[in-house]
C-alpha cells in the first residue's frame, strides 16, 4: 500500500534532514538494491527513487525498520498496514514480492497529459524536470505536445493521448485561458471525463491571470496553494513548490487506482 501524501513528506522531510549522501546510499545497500541503480548525487532524488522502488515491493516498513536501529532518536512513522503485515510477506523474494504488489509502472490509468500553452513552454520544461523522477522509475507516462513527430496527424495524436490519460495537467496563464483549441476542445473533454470519475484534472497557476472568476476553474483545487502563481516565489521556494506538487500528483495517482 502506498503512503499517502503526508506520511511520504514526514519520511521525505526525515531523511532530507536527518541522512546525508553517503547514509542514504548506504541504506540502498541495506535494502539489497543494485547498486547501479544509485546514478544520482542528488538527495532529493536519491530519496524519491528510493521511496518509489521500496512501495511498489511493499518495502516501506523495513526501511522504517532499519531507520529505527540506526537513528532510534528520531520519531519515525507507525504505519499500521505496513507494520502489521504478516511476517511471511516480509520474507518473500524481490519477485515474489514484485509480483504480488500493486505495481503503478507502465499502466495506461498512469498517463499525464499536459495541457500548456506554447507561450509558457519554460514552466512546462520546469515541471518536466522533476516529473521525470517518477518518469524514470516507472511510475508514469507523460505527454505533452511535443511528443508529436513530424509529419504525425497531430490532432489524432491529441486525441489519443488524451483518452488514454489518468491525470490532465493544466498550466494556466492569461495565454492558456485565452486559446480557443485548449479552452474549446480540450478543457471541456477533460472536465467532462473528470464528471464521469475517469480522470484527475490538475490546475497549476504558473502565472497571475483571470483564473479566480472562471466557474469551472475556480470549483477546482489548485496548485499551489491558496493560488498563488508559481512565477511569484522566489527561485528556490518555486523549486519546493513544484517537488511538493509532484509529490502530490503521485500520491493522487497512487491512491486512485
Amino acid at each position: 500500500m502506498p503512503l499517502n501524501l503526508t506520511e511520504r513528506n514526514q519520511l521525505i522531510d526525515l531523511l532530507m534532514e536527518h541522512f546525508n549522501i553517503t547514509e542514504l546510499k548506504g541504506l540502498y545497500t541495506r535494502l539489497g538494491i543494485d547498486s547501479d541503480r544509485i546514478d544520482s548525487s542528488s538527495k532529493e532524488t536519491l530519496i524519491m527513487d528510493l521511496l518509489s522502488y521500496l512501495e511498489r515491493r511493499l518495502q516501506i516498513s523495513t526501511l522504517i525498520d532499519i531507520g529505527k536501529k540506526q537513528r532510534p532518536e528520531l520519531t519515525w512513522l507507525t504505519l499500521a498496514t505496513l507494520s502489521t503485515a504478516p511476517d511471511e510477506q516480509q520474507k518473500l523474494t524481490a519477485d515474489k514480492v514484485e509480483k504480488n504488489a500493486p505495481s503503478l509502472k507502465l499502466q495506461p490509468q498512469n498517463n499525464i497529459f499536459i495541457s500548456y500553452s506554447h507561450q509558457d513552454e519554460v514552466w512546462k520544461d520546469l515541471l518536466v524536470k522533476y516529473l521525470k523522477v517518477l518518469e524514470n522509475q516507472g511510475l508514469i507516462v507523460r505527454w505533452d505536445d511535443r511528443h508529436i513527430q513530424a509529419g504525425a496527424n497531430w490532432a489524432q495524436q491529441i486525441e489519443q493521448a488524451a483518452a488514454q490519460a489518468r491525470m490532465a495537467i493544466f498550466l494556466i496563464s492569461d495565454d492558456f485561458l485565452a486559446s480557443k483549441f485548449i479552452i474549446q476542445q480540450e478543457v471541456p473533454y477533460f472536465l467532462q471525463r473528470r464528471e464521469n470519475g475517469e480522470l484527475i484534472v490538475f490546475p497549476i497557476i504558473i502565472k497571475d491571470c483571470f483564473w479566480d472568476i472562471i466557474d469551472w476553474l475556480k470549483a477546482i483545487q489548485v496548485r499551489p496553494k491558496d493560488g498563488k502563481p508559481l512565477a511569484e516565489f522566489e527561485e528556490a521556494q518555486r523549486d519546493k513548490v513544484i517537488k511538493d506538487i509532484v509529490r502530490e500528483i503521485y500520491s493522487l495517482l497512487a491512491t486512485s487506482n
